[in-house]
């Protein structure tokens, strides 16, 4: 399992939500990843991050690298298993 950088536990999940239930900027950027992963078959690593609502996410670059890294590998992995199913 990947770390991000300078983030674990309580803080994880604070800067992931903005409340107990809704994304915050970085969590919403995650999903993000995690479609453009999905939709396009590319890596997000690398891509620029975008302004939700004029807000950057609070991430630095190397927290941010670990996490398009993580989105990449979790879609290859869930393809990976679910082709598997498949063929089950």
């Amino acid at each position: 399992m990947k770390k991000v950088p300078g983030l674990s536990g309580a803080d994880y999940f604070k800067t992931n939500f903005s409340d107990d239930l809704h994304a915050s900027e970085a969590g919403r950027q995650f999903i993000g990843m995690v479609i453009f992963s999905t939709l396009y078959n590319q890596s997000p690593v690398g891509l620029p991050i975008v302004k939700i609502n004029d807000n950057a996410p609070k991430l630095t670059p190397e927290q941010t690298k670990v996490y398009q890294q993580i989105a990449w590998d979790t879609v290859q992995s869930f393809k990976k298993t679910a082709a598997r199913a498949w063929e089950s």
